[in-house]
């Protein structure tokens, strides 16, 4: 019988998985990937001064200050990937099939981290990872009209690496210190675990937090609000609110946590700090009342315009409600206790989303990219939420309402976000100038620059005719091999008729 499940949730995920692969090998190449794999000279500085001394120092602004692991672990892997699979692959095709294993990796680790964390919150053994994963996986949003608010993995794949991956890395390191937390070794009391698996944590911080402060814009402001929830969820589950009890508290606080706890907030400080030095910021000059502004309209636009929405949160609120009235009151208890820490830290993260700055390409703040936390706490908590439910259905032996359930809430998220789509637009005719940019290299260039048959971008954002636009690019595809030689390139001149 264990067996069956087994191939049943794996026939659910294989699907999935192709279904995924397709989606992202229809991939068009962002502008962002040769201007930091190249590097291009900005970006190189940021390279040369991982922990920001030349800002510091100088009061220097140049882009990225507080993203050295983010651009290192994007230059590293486009440096190297793409040549190891031309052991099998042509240059181009090895090129595009990097780009898919790594949003693949991302799609995987965090379908695997977010159940694995569901099933330890929950006290469940390794043989629920898997009908966990297949639970949590149709709420892995890539693709469909509601993407550009729900989706956890950019179409662009710098922004998978700055975004979904800084994020996924978080939540793979603070593994082992949520098994801890969750054994209760919170107190000095408390002390199961032994000298040396806390010592091996605590040197894996010392080394890691600095780099993982450092890993995109998300993680260091994650830091801090993680933090603040650990010591929330300490007091609160204590009930120690007075200042003298609190004061008996903090001293009850083992050691090893106050430790992590004040070395995260020193990194996470000093890696917002040096955002400040950043001079993408400069881009938009939005104030801040104003960034507000627009983060209320982009919550109602993206939460309460759309019928579909509406429906699923009517949804969602009846499966809450649903819980209460099955749930004893110590389960009950646990819904709402959840449900208030939750609520913290969205509206918390929400506050956050203003004060680091703007972009103009979010004219409402709110994006998948910068949502990437909310969506998903939010999928964390209806799975953790539906297998309680499931297990009182199996503890009740009422299996036919549990498959009602699942089935229920499996076809309403791939109906309602248009899972299935595959993207209108693809990658063909970017593959095609690359080859003719390929065959041109081969030969003798007259002219410093190749003129390609069609428009269409490549390597970039836009489809550029000036010639100097194109030189990290046609240098990053050399270095690949790519192209037989450097050369640069420009879209045709169209006319009004085309």
């Amino acid at each position: 019988m264990k067996k069956f499940w087994f191939l049943l949730f794996l026939l659910i995920l294989i699907p999935d998985l192709r279904h995924s692969q397709l989606q992202f090998s229809t991939t068009i190449i962002d502008g962002d990937l040769p201007n930091i794999v190249a590097p291009a000279s900005d970006y190189k500085i940021v390279l040369d001064n991982p922990f920001g001394i030349k800002a510091l120092k100088g009061g220097e602004l140049y882009p990225a200050t507080n993203r050295f692991t983010a651009h290192f672990v994007m230059k590293t892997y486009f440096d190297l990937v793409p040549l190891f699979f031309q052991y099998w692959y042509n240059p181009i095709d090895s090129l595009y099939h990097s780009v898919t294993l790594a949003k693949l990796i991302m799609y995987i680790g965090v379908m695997f981290v977010l159940a694995w964390y569901v099933r330890v919150a929950i006290g469940l053994f390794w043989r629920f990872q898997l009908p966990i994963m297949a639970t949590v996986t149709p709420f892995l949003i890539v693709g469909g009209k509601y993407s550009d608010f729900f989706s956890f993995l950019d179409y662009s794949i710098t922004y998978s690496f700055f975004y979904t991956l800084p994020v996924l890395v978080l939540l793979v390191f603070s593994m082992p210190y949520f098994l801890l937390w969750k054994k209760g070794e919170v107190e000095q009391s408390q002390r199961t675990s032994s000298f040396l698996n806390k010592s091996v944590l605590s040197i894996g911080a010392l080394i890691v937090i600095p780099f993982l402060s450092l890993f995109g814009p998300l993680v260091a402001p994650l830091l801090v609000l993680i933090v603040v929830f650990f010591i929330l969820k300490f007091f609160f589950g204590n009930f120690k609110w007075s200042f003298i009890s609190m004061s008996i508290e903090f001293k009850k606080l083992s050691k090893f946590w106050s430790f992590i706890g004040v070395y995260v907030l020193f990194w996470a400080g000093y890696s917002i700090y040096l955002g400040k030095f950043n001079s993408e910021n400069n881009w938009c000059e939005w104030t801040l009342s104003n960034r507000f502004e627009r983060l209320i309209k982009g919550l109602k636009s993206t939460f309460f315009s759309a019928d579909e929405i509406g429906l699923f949160l009517l949804m969602i609120i009846l499966f809450f409600f649903f819980l209460l009235w099955k749930f004893d009151i110590e389960r009950r208890r646990l819904v709402l206790s959840n449900l208030f820490f939750i609520s913290f830290f969205v509206a918390f993260y929400c506050f956050l989303i203003p004060l680091g700055g703007c972009r103009s390409y979010r004219p409402e703040m709110l994006r998948s990219d910068v949502s990437l936390p909310i969506i998903l706490t939010f999928i964390a908590y209806i799975n953790h939420m539906f297998w309680r439910l499931m297990l009182l259905f199996t503890k009740e032996k009422n299996y036919l309402l549990s498959g009602i359930t699942t089935s229920a809430m499996v076809l309403l998220s791939v109906h309602l976000f248009d899972k299935d789509d595959l993207p209108e637009w693809g990658n063909q005719n970017e593959k095609q100038a690359i080859w003719f940019l390929r065959k041109a290299s081969e030969k003798s260039i007259e002219n410093d620059c190749v003129e390609l048959p069609m428009k269409t971008t490549v390597l970039s954002w836009s489809a550029s005719q000036d010639c100097q636009h194109t030189t990290n690019v046609a240098n990053y595809l050399y270095r690949i091999k790519v192209l037989k030689q450097p050369i640069l390139f420009r879209v045709q001149e169209y006319s009004a008729e085309h």
